[in-house]
Parts: C-alpha cells; structure tokens; sequence
C-alpha cells in the first residue's frame, strides 16, 4: 500500500516547496523497509532517472512548457533531500545514462530560454545543487579509495551519551560488530544493522516494550523512576523497527485505558526522532498526528502527559 503512495506524493508535492521537504523525510523514513530491487529499480531507476530524463526530453521538445518546469525542478529538489540514504546506488544507476552531462545541457537551455521563458529560472538552484553534490560524491569516493589502500584495518569506537551522570569514555564495539561496521563504511553505506544480539533484540520487541508503556501508564511514580523509565525507552527506540512496534503498542495500550485526554507523547531517540500526539476530546478519541520523522538537534527525551 506505501508503494502505491508514493507516485501521488510525487506529484503532490509539484503544489509547493514545503511538501517536496515532508515528501523526502517521509521516503527517508521508509527507505530500510522497502524491498532492495524496488528501491534500486524503482525509487531510484524509474522516478529519479528515468522520470528526470522524460522530463528533459518534453522541454527540449517544447520549451514553453512551464509544467514540465515545474515537474523537473520539484524533482531533482527532491532527489537533492534524498541523495544522503540514496547516494551509492543512485550515482551507479545515474553514471549509466551520463545525467550528469544531461543536466549540464539543461542549464546551457536555461541560459537560452530564460529571458523570455522566466520559468526556467527554477531549474538553475536544484541544478548547481545536484551538480555540486555529485562533485563532492566524486571526491568523497576517490578520498575512500585511497583510505582503503592505505589502511589495512578499522577500529570503531563509540561514545555513551546517556545522562546517568559519571566520567564518559570511548569505548570500543566487539569484534564482530566493528567488522560489520568496516564492511558498511567500504560499501558507502550510511547505516547498518547487526544480528550479534538478536536474542536480546527479540526480547526488547516481545517483552520490554510492553513493560515500559505499562510503567508510563501508573498514576504515581517519583521523579527518578520517570526519569530513569525516559532514558531506556530512548535507548530501545533507537532501532526505527522497535520504535515503530512502541508506538503501535502505545496506541492500543492508551486507547484501552480510556485515557481522557492524552495530548502527547513523545519519544526522541537519537539520529530517530519519533512523535506520537493523540487527543481525546469530549470522550471521543481524536487523531491528530501520527508517526513522524524529525531532524536536528533536540532533548534526548522529552515526554509530556495532560490527563484530567
């Protein structure tokens, strides 16, 4: 069903600048779960390559068509928001059809058209912006090169940035996970999973969840035991999966309760930020906002609870 979505959001967001912004953080959000093929294929092959390329064709066909502008414009926009959870696998599908050279040949059209089309204008920043990342992608992969001939061996540490108070230290993975993280890193991969602890995993998604939205859910508990409950549930959302399964359970566990009113919960765990904010007005419950990504840099934890 996500999938069939997605074209109309395509589409949807040629209406302004703001929902070419909600669209990318959206497919961002998606990306891990999606099917590899339909993701190279798909995303990437059909609505980022080919799609781009048509759209270039129409206006060397027909220049004073403003749409195919439009179009052209709003998509490489969005393949600009994309381009950090998409980068290795798009520049290998896009080298093979030189859209690159492509592009160049659009901003010599825009120098001809621009006076007297002014539409054409809008192509120029997504243009010097997409060119310009390629550049930095080209050099970023020559540097990885030359890293790995130079390097025989990796070391990957962490740092623990819980506030439990204390000295805080680097401390380094375990061997199977560093030689995980080795293998995602000379891939260009900007994000990996590991299945050294899987029973732990299962334990966290079958158990823990449900006990820590189950402690959220007394009437009476001190300030420590709050605090300490928000450090760990930051903790196990960390994986987008578990964090997706807590607020899943977090719905049903509150509507059950008949809370109410629950105005928000929020649970921002970080590099995934996740926000859950439902409402119960006049005894009947009230969506308001579902499952959202958000970025930049916020309180590790912060959760408010309305009920009267």
């Amino acid at each position: 069903m996500t999938l069939q979505v997605i074209p109309v959001l395509l589409n949807l967001m040629e209406q302004g600048t703001e929902l070419v912004f909600s669209t990318s953080e959206i497919m961002l959000a998606i990306l891990n779960e999606v099917d590899d093929d339909w993701r190279k294929n798909m995303l990437i092959g059909e609505y980022l390559v080919q799609d781009i390329l048509l759209m270039v064709d129409e206006l060397r066909c027909d220049e004073t068509d403003e749409k195919t502008v439009i179009s052209l414009a709003t998509r490489l926009h969005f393949v600009c928001l994309m381009w950090p959870g998409i980068a290795t696998t798009y520049m290998d599908v896009f080298t093979e059809y030189r859209l690159h050279s492509v592009l160049i040949s659009v901003l010599d059209m825009v120098i001809i058209h621009c006076l007297k089309r002014p539409a054409f204008i809008r192509l120029i920043a997504p243009i010097c912006l997409w060119l310009d990342l390629y550049d930095k992608m080209l050099k970023l992969l020559d540097s990885k090169d030359k890293v790995e001939k130079a390097i025989e061996s990796y070391a990957w540490k962490y740092w623990d940035t819980d506030e439990r108070g204390g000295v805080f230290t680097w401390i380094n993975y375990p061997p199977a996970a560093s030689h995980t993280l080795t293998n995602a890193f000379l891939a260009g991969r900007r994000n990996c999973s590991s299945n050294e602890h899987k029973e732990w995993n299962e334990i966290v998604r079958d158990r823990l969840v449900s006990a820590v939205i189950g402690l959220l859910g007394l009437s009476s508990i001190d300030a420590n035991s709050i605090h300490a409950i928000f450090i760990l549930a930051a903790r196990i959302t960390r994986d987008f999966r578990i964090a997706r399964e807590f607020l899943q359970v977090a719905c049903s566990f509150f509507l059950s309760k008949r809370i109410k009113e629950f105005a928000a919960i929020k649970i921002l765990s970080l590099g995934n930020y996740y926000v859950l904010c439902n409402g119960f007005r006049g005894g009947k419950y009230h969506y308001s906002r579902s499952l959202l990504c958000l970025g930049g840099k916020v309180p590790l934890v912060s959760l408010s609870l309305i009920i009267s």
